[in-house]
């Protein structure tokens, strides 16, 4: 969808500019229909079944029938004609690189220029710049019956026919709307074929001569120039690819809005060449390193990428069928992207699907939030230039997120392995990472919600919860922490395990006096900071929701003895265990009634750490005591059961 309707690029390559890439138009984004008669019936295709517990309403793409191969006709000369309703330009065709077209016949009316002016800008021979040639060309409405598209690369040739392509209300360089319904598409890669269909194509709001200056002239020197708006939206109602072995592949819409660019260090479309160029089997390369071809197509690769920005896009109705119902089918209810207006990058999937056979998974919804590649690719960029003197802990960090967030929800996974369907659940799964230190975050927040594994009885280290009548695992999980320079601690918010019938544990603490040399790439400086921390606090709640009333009854059925007995041995144990082991004093005193009454009688039981010293217990403190019931008198315990 970064692509601009294939009239549109026609046009601005017949004034010297240059194609859609070869990755672009083998894919056949790139590719414009206009308003031909409708495509064929085709007959419908079942979708490939995906064992998956919600489906997702979306229809299955028409099968793509091999039909007769499209010939590119054979361009008379160039001459412009008036006709009853304007002008008529002739055998309009252009090679620029690996892209070519053709249009037999371009009607154009509303036009305020004679014929000799007309010839003179559509001319692809004439020397004067694309842009420049653009922005004396005026007309309310420009059509191209039939256009055909030829882009060749290392994949293979690809051929389109568009039909009835229009242009209008061209002006001082800028289109108002490229319309046009109705493609197909013919490629040949080796020996194999595969042919596609696209339906109904709308972009608004294009500067053609912005384009043009893009694709073909570099950028001047000096710092990279401010984004500009290259079209406004743009809509593709409806893509269906075949494989050339049966598979298809479709989209029944794509749509994007606020594209903007900047022209690159020579053009984009030089640029898209080094992009593209195959690395050779040995060119100089060092072992362990890229290649010099690597690196350049590496490099033309970032340039692209930071060249362009777009303010939404959004794909639904995404459907792949295998060949046969043995090979895996997905679908996509719906996946988009938003970014631009200095906004986090954000990626959605929703609805999706796939499987094949009895095995499959689904994923109700999926967001990533913040997480860009282009810093990442810059940095393998500049590590690769700087890998002679090896790679520093602050290169490594260039790759770590440090402003991202992704959420997952809906997860299901459906597998059936010699006759044993197995289903695993997840209701929802979140990470995020913020507030970035030296190139580290120094907020992370983690959630596991509603994992639902079972236990296979087959596995002998599951079968002690399988005596306990666990045959299920249905359990939460949580992390978060984060660093507080103005008050150099680290807080642990939450790190807990909740297990649906069973209980839960929470812990909560407060490490001191860590500085934010914690954070520092030499790790030197990070080892001291690090051994310089105390703790303050630790909290920990834990919560009995059935758990233990499973290992007493488990417990009595294997001794003869009754639950009461069994608890109340607990019970002394603990009341009479913890003090001495922690020394007698009163705080261990006082645990040891906790979990006694906790063992007595199970619900929640809450102990609180409080270390005297407020600035906390440090290293040497755990260094110096040489029995750990030393500590007790540094410390403040409270523990209550309820």
């Amino acid at each position: 969808m970064r692509r601009l309707n294939s009239g549109a690029v026609a046009l601005a390559v017949a004034l010297g500019a240059s194609p859609l890439p070869a990755w672009s138009q083998a894919s056949g984004f790139g590719n414009t229909p206009a308003r031909p008669q409708p495509a064929p019936p085709v007959a419908t295709v079942v979708p490939v079944p995906v064992p998956v517990p919600v489906p997702v309403p979306v229809a299955p793409p028409a099968p793509v029938a091999a039909g007769p191969r499209i010939l590119v006709p054979v361009p008379g000369p160039f001459a412009v004609e008036q006709s009853a309703t304007g002008f008529t330009a002739r055998n309009l065709a252009a090679t620029l690189g690996t892209f070519s077209f053709v249009a037999p016949r371009v009607e154009i009316s509303g036009t305020s220029l004679s014929a000799a002016d007309l010839a003179r800008l559509l001319d692809p021979a004439s020397g004067v710049p694309a842009a420049e040639r653009i922005g004396r060309l005026s007309a309310s409405s420009i059509l191209i019956p039939e256009l055909y598209t030829t882009t060749r690369s290392e994949a293979g040739t690809q051929t389109a026919l568009h039909r009835d392509v229009r242009l209008s209300d061209l002006a001082d360089g800028k289109l108002a709307s490229a319309v046009g319904e109705g493609a197909v598409l013919d490629q040949l890669a080796g020996a194999v074929r595969s042919e596609g269909r696209i339906g109904r194509i709308e972009v608004r709001d294009v500067d053609l001569g912005y384009l043009a200056a893009l694709v073909t002239e570099p950028a001047p020197a000096g710092a990279p120039a401010p984004l500009r708006p290259i079209y406004a939206s743009a809509t593709i109602e409806g893509l269906t690819l075949g494989d050339g072995k049966g598979g298809t592949f479709g989209v029944s819409r794509l749509a994007a809005r606020d594209v903007a660019g900047r022209r690159t260090a020579d053009g984009w479309a030089a640029t898209m060449a080094r992009a593209s160029v195959p690395p050779q089997p040995a060119d100089g390369a060092s072992p362990g390193q890229a290649s010099p071809a690597k690196k350049a197509a590496f490099g033309a690769v970032l340039d692209l990428l930071s060249a362009y920005e777009i303010g939404s896009m959004e794909a639904s109705g995404i459907v792949g069928i295998g060949a046969t119902p043995a090979e895996p089918g997905m679908k996509v209810a719906r996946m988009a992207y938003r970014g631009g207006a200095g906004r986090p990058p954000e990626a959605t999937i929703d609805g999706f699907e796939a499987g094949q056979a009895g095995n499959g998974v689904t994923i109700a919804s999926m967001t990533v939030t913040g997480l860009s590649i282009l810093p990442m690719l810059q940095a393998a960029k500049d590590m690769d230039s700087a890998s002679a003197g090896g790679f520093s802990p602050a290169d490594i960090r260039r790759f770590v997120p440090a402003n991202a967030a992704i959420r997952v929800t809906g997860v299901g996974i459906r597998s059936d392995v010699s006759g044993r369907p197995t289903q695993i659940g997840l209701g929802s799964f979140e990470f995020g990472v913020d507030k970035p230190i030296e190139g580290l975050p120094s907020d992370i927040r983690l959630a596991v919600r509603d994992v639902s594994v079972p236990l296979d009885p087959a596995d002998p280290a599951v079968q002690p919860a399988l005596g306990l009548g666990i045959d299920r695992v249905e359990a939460s999980l949580g992390a978060s922490l984060g660093y507080s320079e103005p008050s150099s601690t680290i807080v642990l918010r939450d790190l807990s395990v909740r297990a649906a019938g069973l209980g839960s544990v929470v812990v909560r603490a407060v490490l001191g006096n860590v500085s934010r040399d914690i954070f520092n790439p030499d790790q030197a400086l990070a080892t001291v900071a690090a051994v310089g921390a105390t703790i303050r606090s630790i909290d920990l709640a834990v919560e009995n929701t059935g758990l233990f009333e499973k290992v007493v009854a488990r417990q009595a059925a294997e001794t003869g003895r009754t639950a009461v007995d069994i608890r109340r041995d607990y019970g002394l144990a603990a009341a009479v265990g913890i003090p001495v082991m922690l020394g007698n004093s009163a705080a261990a005193k006082d645990l040891g009634q906790a979990v006694a009454r906790f063992v007595a009688k199970p619900g929640r039981l809450a102990i609180q750490v409080r270390t005297r010293d407020p600035a906390g217990l440090g290293f040497t403190d755990f260094a110096a005591a040489a029995d750990p019931t030393m500590l007790l008198d540094k410390i403040d315990i409270t523990a209550v059961a309820e």
